[in-house]
């Protein structure tokens, strides 16, 4: 390797790319203001609930001096959850609360644009009212559709003409659910009847009359033989039930509560009421029947929670709803309802005239009354300009005299701060025990203590009169709720207005959006770039400064009185922010405003004092686009807190499409494979099939392009093995490439992959495709999924068809046929977009492979003589070789790689050999050797297809999986899959088999018996899992791969043994969130006695542990996955889990090393962030120590305190930044006392942060490559700081993110600039170096450090092949460093075990010496 410094200046590139071109890769505005003074051109204020101030510049702040709440338009101030709570019920009637969104029914056609009734058909009858209950004629030109499911029209023929004396008779249906059977009519014309209308008792007119009341109770109340639509629910009308197949997709309504009665009997009024059962036998405030069996739709849930009637009974979660969507809440009424003017009741009337005078009245013993007046369909029989007044906090009584409420003061109450007296509302009093008003008064109801405040009715204007049902009280004291009680009585009956009482449960605030923040991103490339990184800051009530707070701190609340804002026992106002990155749709260079984007909550660090500033990784949670936005949104307790938002600060970054990497290449013989994610962009669709890239598919869940990064995974041949003097690098294969052509031209169906996981109880492979199964509890998607819904929508009918099923619901969602959407979530991971109708069918995702970002590929070749073979005894050596290597010779090799949507891919990589000759006359191939097809001219060889072989999604995150398709709100705080991390390949024997069977004999059979090639990783930085697959025998089909095991670092047994144990204060929770490393994999010593060995694998968790937590490393058993205990099953349990420091993560991978050279490693080496190394004996274990650190762990470098001293900090620098996060070097060197080891790495900030460097990192400060010698590797002297042998300084601003390489006596280094690791945060101006050096020094000074610029940066481990050293470059571009021929024999370069290479690596790729 002496040459690689001289020809340092030949730069041999496999990929090239300019400067300048990395430069147009991306729009960095992270450290920029990308938001504007607040001001009507920045914000969107159209929602009048948040305002601007008078300051300068202007504040954002809360406007409580809104207008009282309107029944006539309830609107909810922002998004947000809401539920409703049953409170009461006094009636004789039964009932059925539901409600429906105005957008809909304007959609339906039932209202104009300003929100009022239609009559099409122009027959007197609004449609609302003739679809409500199907009265519209069934022919002619005044037909209507009929609302239900087609041809289940329980009445046929019943038509009938109004009289003519009433005006222009009209054709009309008898409704169902006003006939009793289908034989008798009951039009009834010309009856005389007391005139409705205020003002015309006295007037008897004539009206026709159309339906009848039951003449007793009805035989049971689910039948649908009498007084029913049919549809889903026998006695409601469809028009109002959700929509599902029994209505024939026609229905509006959402059933919140099916049945309201509340009392001490068993009975529904004529066993009429909807088909719920009483089955409650107390007035206890709780419906009488089991509420949480249904959502809040009304259909049965499938999984039920809570079962029996319980006070979760009391509560229904309507999910998220809309801010600014107006909702529209009815009661369906089961009753007798007269026509007696005397007594408050008239029937409904369908037809007046122009006049008001009603020409046709409809008798039914069920009932509509809405929140919104003028859909109601009876008349208000009284006069005046108000229905009702009433006092809200008062006792209602029933002998108060509402129209004189003085003249009764004994039962009535004072309004506050008024002389005026009104009578009571509500149940009561407060005091006592049972009531309405002392219920409400309960912790279930928020303490809320109703006040004397006055509420109206008004009257509805206009000549048709409708009658209002509905008081909504929204008391002063606590806007969180609003109480709904209606009047059930058709005409008003005595208007008390609480025959049935609800509340609803919801915030008070307001929201605002901004305008397009990333608006320099032109709509001519809008397309073509993607936001990676969002930095978002605040400066309001919650985190204030520079704003000064009173004594106790933030938060300092803009409110009249101190604790307006924060009263006790009532919730606390909050100021809550979102971002959105789809806030425009851009397409042809034309960007318009999308009402709903997809917005990510913004979650600040719990600091104290409240933290300003977080930066939010969009790439890494999945979403893309380029048209970013925020929201902000507000409540408050009371309208004497009006919280204030001073200012907002984001900025972003953006790349373009294209190509993007931060993993290691990895070599074998001539070849190299690495891979990369692409980005989307709006040449994706051109040239393809060709040299491009497919378009993205339309997703059916949303009707969004699919925009996913894709994977692209490239094997390249480096050399013509028959002329290595040539520099010839040819591409042999793309996999992402090769999987989506063959989906394209239809030589492969996405049903022909192999998809596989693990049986959770069996541990056995199954087929990914048989989830689509009739277990209700399927942990890839759960039954009980269906049941969740937001906004009126089910948020997983993923295929959109209307119905969330599955093949093992029960009733109407049952769905045992290919197009359930548990089976379309199947198909989408198989790799199809849309395969079944509805809509277009046999459609097939473009690109089904994910983006690949810190993966290195692990090659699994035939097995040769491994790290460990030359130190093992002879008798080992030849089982080996007889056993292993010999029948697996001709094993063909396999590219292993986990990609960023949660598989781990196994990829057909052509027939490598371990030999030297290919008897085709070319050179000896020092490297092995690709099998040639022929020794024809050019020596065509086996480099494989680059097919892929199998996908794995590990068992513990199959409920991952559905989060990756589907997209709602919330759905960014649940946990999505990934395999972001590097495989490790090792060969082990477990032994154990049965018999005289010899060591090293191979068993697939036996997941923790014999000999294997295992894979084994973890699944990346945001997920806990480490998997093992035994991938011995591809040609094995039953068991090839054959999970061997999982393990989750989140186990609670685990977590649980450390934290009753930590009462000892040396002990450390372990991190258990997260590893992106590749773990080390091999035959360890365990503890002092030498035989004592285990066959494990060492994980260490993430850069950054959970808070309190301390970055570990957990040594698994290879036959269980589980941590390795020591001896005594109690006090040795979990001994294998070895805590460092509190939070503080580990760098790398670990490092093992066999010391004694018996072909067992004994001593681990591991970095951690903060700049320390640690040693690890794993000979010296004590069940005395305490937990997490039973095994002998001692710090032997730390980096930030040996750099500040002053013969290494010669730029007075603060070197607190000195952290490592990147692979060690290792190598083991004889020297006359024993083995000494020599390490070396590189130091650096968090490449995954983008502010955590020092503020000169760029243009002053250094970070060095250090090198260190541990002399007492056994850890026979105690613990101890060592003295480095060197430590250079580098370049300003050249920063070590990938780590270092050794040769057999020089270590080297590539490097970055920047402030991150991604492409946005990497430095348009500088670029990254190469860097060599010895590894020693002159035994007085350090050696000499060479070092050359090259175009780009590395943020992956250099790779040192074939006198070579390449890398990979952050745009995914595979570089050669040095140049010259290829095919070099000569010395080795030394182990380089501490690669992130994750094949068993050889010195150098050279093949051992037999």
């Amino acid at each position: 390797m002496r040459g690689m410094i001289r020809t340092f200046g030949t730069l041999g590139l496999l990929a090239s790319l300019s400067a300048s071109a990395q430069q147009d890769l991306c729009r960095n505005e992270l450290d920029a203001n990308k938001q504007p003074e607040f001001s009507a051109a920045s914000l969107e204020l159209t929602n009048p609930t948040m305002q601007l101030t008078d300051d300068a510049p202007q504040r954002l702040q809360l406007n409580t001096a809104l207008e009282p709440l309107n029944v006539e338009n309830i609107k909810l101030p922002f998004d947000q959850r809401v539920t409703i709570s049953y409170v009461y019920e006094s009636a004789g009637a039964s009932h059925a609360l539901g409600y429906m969104y105005m957008d809909k029914v304007r959609a339906k056609g039932y209202v104009d644009n300003a929100g009022k009734l239609v009559d099409t058909n122009g027959n007197g009858i609004y449609d609302l009212h003739e679809d409500i209950y199907n009265v519209a004629p069934t022919t002619g030109p005044q037909a209507r559709p009929y609302i239900g499911k087609a041809g289940t029209r329980r009445c046929t023929n019943r038509s009938f003409t109004t009289s003519t004396v009433l005006g222009s008779p009209v054709a009309l249906t008898e409704p169902d659910l006003a006939l009793a059977d289908c034989a008798t009519t009951t039009f009834a014309p010309l009856q005389n009847l007391t005139d409705a209308r205020p003002g015309y008792h006295q007037n008897t007119i004539k009206a026709d009359v159309v339906g009848r009341n039951p003449a007793g109770n009805v035989s049971d109340n689910a039948a649908t033989t009498t007084f029913s639509d049919r549809g889903l629910f026998p006695h409601i009308p469809n028009l109002l039930e959700p929509e599902d197949e029994a209505n024939g997709n026609n229905g509006l309504g959402q059933m919140v509560f099916l049945l309201a009665d509340d009392d001490s009997g068993y009975d529904v009024w004529r066993n009429l009421a909807s088909p719920i059962k009483d089955s409650g036998e107390f007035g206890e405030g709780i419906p009488d029947y089991d509420v949480s069996k249904y959502d809040y739709r009304g259909i049965e849930r499938q999984t039920n929670k809570d079962p029996g009637v319980t006070e979760y009974d009391r509560t229904v979660d309507l999910g998220e709803i809309k801010g600014g969507r107006e909702i529209v809440f009815f009661i369906v009424v089961f009753y007798e309802q007269g026509h007696n003017i005397d007594a408050g009741n008239a029937y409904a009337c369908l037809r007046q005239d122009n006049n008001g005078k009603c020409l046709l009245h409809l008798k039914t013993p069920i009932s509509v009354f809405f929140s919104k007046a003028e859909w109601n369909m009876d008349q208000n029989l009284q006069g005046g300009s108000v229905v009702a007044e009433r006092n809200i906090g008062c006792n209602y009584e029933p002998g108060c005299n509402r129209d004189n409420p003085s003249a009764t003061s004994s039962l009535s109450c004072p309004v506050e701060n008024s002389s005026e007296r009104l009578c009571g509302w509500l149940d009561g009093p407060k005091t006592e025990e049972g009531t309405t008003l002392w219920r409400l008064k309960t912790p279930f109801f928020g303490n809320l203590d109703m006040p004397m405040e006055k509420v109206s009715i008004p009257r509805p204007t206009g000549v048709r009169n409708p009658m209002p049902h509905v008081i909504v009280g929204a008391p002063t004291t606590d806007p969180f709720r609003w109480i709904l009680g209606f009047e059930d009585l058709s005409g008003g009956g005595d208007r008390d207005f609480n025959d049935v009482v609800f509340v609803i449960n919801k915030e008070n605030g307001g929201f605002t959006r901004s305008s397009t923040v990333s608006g320099d991103i032109s709509p001519t490339v809008a397309e073509d770039f993607t936001i990676t990184k969002v930095r978002f800051r605040r400066q309001d009530d919650m985190a204030p400064a520079p704003r000064t707070c009173p004594p106790g701190g933030p938060p300092c609340w803009t409110e009249e009185f101190p604790g307006a804002c924060t009263p006790p026992g009532g919730p606390d106002a909050s100021i809550d922010y979102f971002i959105a990155v789809d806030c425009r749709e851009c397409s042809g260079g034309v960007c318009t405003r999308k009402e709903y984007p997809t917005w990510i909550p913004v979650e600040f660090p719990d600091e104290t004092p409240p933290a300003q500033e977080v930066e939010l990784d969009l790439l890494a949670l999945g979403f893309t686009g380029s048209q970013l936005c925020w929201k902000v949104e507000v409540s408050s307790p009371n309208e004497r807190c009006r919280p204030i938002i001073d200012k907002v600060d984001v900025g972003y970054q953006a790349v373009r499409s294209g190509a993007f990497s931060r993993a290691s290449p990895s070599t074998l013989g001539n070849a190299i494979v690495w891979g990369v994610n692409e980005t989307p962009g709006i040449a994706w669709g051109d040239n393809f099939p060709g040299a491009g890239l497919p378009a993205p598919s339309t997703r059916l869940y949303d009707g969004r392009k699919d925009y996913e990064v894709r994977g692209r995974l490239y094997f390249k041949s480096l050399y013509p093995p028959e002329n290595p003097a040539s520099l010839a690098s040819e591409q042999r294969w793309e996999a992402g490439r090769v999987m989506a052509e063959s989906f394209r031209n239809g030589t492969k169906s996405p049903d022909a992959r192999k998809l596989y996981t693990t049986n959770a109880t069996t541990s056995a492979r199954v087929d990914v495709s048989s989830l689509d199964n009739k277990d209700k509890s399927n942990i890839l998607f759960p039954d009980e999924l269906c049941d969740e819904v937001n906004d009126g929508v089910s948020i997983w009918d993923l295929n959109r068809d209307g119905t969330c099923d599955t093949r093992s619901m029960t009733g109407s969602r049952k769905n045992d046929t290919d197009t359930n959407d548990r089976k379309y979530l199947v198909n989408w991971l198989y790799g199809w977009e849309d395969k079944y109708a509805p809509g277009a069918s046999d459609v097939k995702r473009p690109w089904a492979m994910g983006g690949i970002n810190l993966s290195t590929v692990a090659l699994a070749i035939p097995p040769y003589k491994d790290s460990w073979y030359d130190n093992a005894k002879p008798i080992e050596q030849a089982k080996y070789l007889e056993n292993f290597i010999t029948p697996l010779a001709q094993r063909r090799t396999v590219a292993y790689v986990g990609t960023m949507t949660g598989m781990l891919h196994a990829v057909d990589s052509g027939a490598f050999l371990n030999s030297t000759l290919d008897n085709c006359g070319t050179p000896e191939q020092y490297r092995g050797y690709f099998k040639p097809i022929s020794c024809n001219a050019g020596v065509p060889r086996d480099y494989g297809s680059g097919n892929e072989l199998f996908s794995y999604m590990p068992y513990t995150l199959l409920s991952r999986y559905r989060h990756q398709y589907a997209r709602f709100a919330d759905s960014i705080t649940q946990p999505r899959p990934s395999m972001d991390a590097s495989p490790t390949i090792a060969n082990v024997d477990l032994g154990g088999l049965s018999g005289s069977q010899p060591a090293w004999t191979p068993s697939m059979a036996d997941k923790d018996k014999g000999a294997k090639t295992v894979l084994v990783s973890a699944s990346g930085k945001t997920s806990p899992v480490v998997f093992s697959l035994d991938i011995t025998d591809p040609t094995n089909t039953t068991k090839y791969p054959n999970p061997m095991w999982e393990f989750s670092m989140m186990e609670t047994p685990m977590n649980d043994h450390f934290a009753n144990l930590l009462i000892n204060p040396l002990g450390k929770r372990p991190d258990s969130s997260s590893s992106r490393f590749a773990p080390s994999v091999g035959r360890i010593r365990w503890g002092s006695d030498a035989s004592k060995t285990e066959w494990a694998a060492i994980v260490g968790t993430d850069f950054v542990p959970a808070s309190g937590r301390a970055g570990a490393l957990y040594i698994l058993d290879m036959k269980t996955g589980q941590p390795l205990n020591y001896l005594n099953p109690g006090l040795g349990k979990y001994a294998g889990v070895i805590t460092l420091e509190n939070n503080v993560g580990i760098a790398a991978g670990p490092a093992m090393l066999d010391l004694d050279q018996d072909g067992t490693y004994d001593v681990v080496y591991v970095a951690t962030t903060s700049g320390h190394v640690y040693r690890v004996n794993l000979d010296d274990v004590s069940t005395a120590r305490a937990p997490g650190a039973k095994v002998k762990t001692c710090r032997v470098a730390d980096a930030p305190v040996t750099l500040s001293l002053p013969k290494y900090n010669t730029f007075n620098q603060d070197q607190s930044y000195q952290q490592i996060h990147s692979n060690m070097a290792m190598s083991l060197v004889s020297k006359t006392d024993g083995p000494a080891v020599r390490f070396f790495f590189g130091t650096s900030d968090n490449p995954d942060l983008y502010s955590d460097g020092p503020a000169n990192k760029d243009t002053g400060y250094r970070y060095y490559l250090m090198a260190y010698e541990d002399a007492d590797p056994w850890g026979k002297n105690g613990c101890g700081v060592l003295e480095p042998m060197w430590a250079n300084a580098l370049d300003v601003g050249q920063t070590v993110w990938g780590g270092v390489a050794l040769s057999s006596n020089q270590v080297f280094a590539t490097t970055a600039v920047g402030k991150s690791a991604d492409v946005c945060g990497l430095s348009q101006t500088q670029n990254g170096k190469y860097y060599s050096a010895t590894q020693l020094g002159d035994g007085i000074n350090a050696p000499t450090m060479a070092s050359q610029e090259f175009t780009g940066h590395a943020v992956s481990a250099p790779v040192i092949h074939d006198g070579h050293m390449i890398f990979v470059d952050a745009n995914g571009n595979a570089k050669d460093a040095t140049g010259g021929a290829f095919n070099n024999g000569g010395e080795g370069t030394g182990e380089m075990r501490s690669r992130t290479l994750l094949w068993e690596p050889l010195p150098d790729g050279r093949l051992p010496k037999p």
